[in-house]
């Protein structure tokens, strides 16, 4: 035998060797198993990925034609074209709540936001009225703009309205409990602080 001829027996042999290793171990038994199996059902996907690839350039007009008449048929209307105006921001506050998510996905901060009473519903309608009123705030700052500052009289007599009353009253303690916490957690980095010097 010539040299070539017994470099590809050796190698069929290794092959035959490498197969036959394989075909020891139970999972590859269980795994040739289900796909002998289901051989018929693989080769009808496989004849329907074939059919795909083979349309696909029709598949594709016919997609890129619907997306078109859809999107023009949306931005026809005017509630339409502001859902249309509207998704890129959408897809900028999904981009910027993915790291948000990926977060909240730890369980010992779900647990945690669960004990801090954050997912109340009376808090989160409170929370989404603040947001509000924000957002009212900041259209009317928006459109004042170009006016003078109020002084400090007119400031002064803001605190005649009740509604500015309860605002200053509710921030207040805001700020009260926000102080509160942060000197339960001053203590408590100095408690660790002595800790670690004794």
């Amino acid at each position: 035998m010539s040299a070539p001829v017994l470099d590809v027996v050796a190698a069929s042999d290794a092959d035959a060797i490498r197969l036959q290793q394989r075909l020891s171990d139970p999972g590859t038994v269980a795994t040739l198993n289900h796909l002998l199996d289901n051989a018929e059902m693989v080769a009808g996907l496989l004849d329907v990925v074939a059919g795909f690839f083979a349309h696909s350039d029709n598949i594709i007009d016919n997609v890129a034609g619907s997306y078109h008449e859809a999107v023009a048929m949306v931005t026809a209307s005017p509630a339409g074209k502001r859902v249309v105006d509207a998704l890129p921001k959408f897809v900028k506050l999904a981009d910027q709540t993915l790291p948000l998510v990926e977060h909240i996905a730890d369980v010992d901060l779900v647990e945690r936001l669960n004990r801090s009473g954050l997912l109340d519903p009376a808090l989160l309608d409170l929370t989404w009225r603040v947001a509000e009123g924000v957002h009212r705030a900041q259209r009317q700052a928006t459109e004042e703009a170009d006016q003078k500052p109020a002084g400090l009289m007119k400031i002064a007599g803001m605190a005649n309205d009740p509604d500015v009353r309860r605002g200053l009253v509710f921030a207040l303690r805001i700020v009260k409990e926000l102080g509160r916490s942060l000197r339960a957690e001053g203590a408590a980095d100095d408690a660790q602080e002595e800790g670690k010097t004794a």
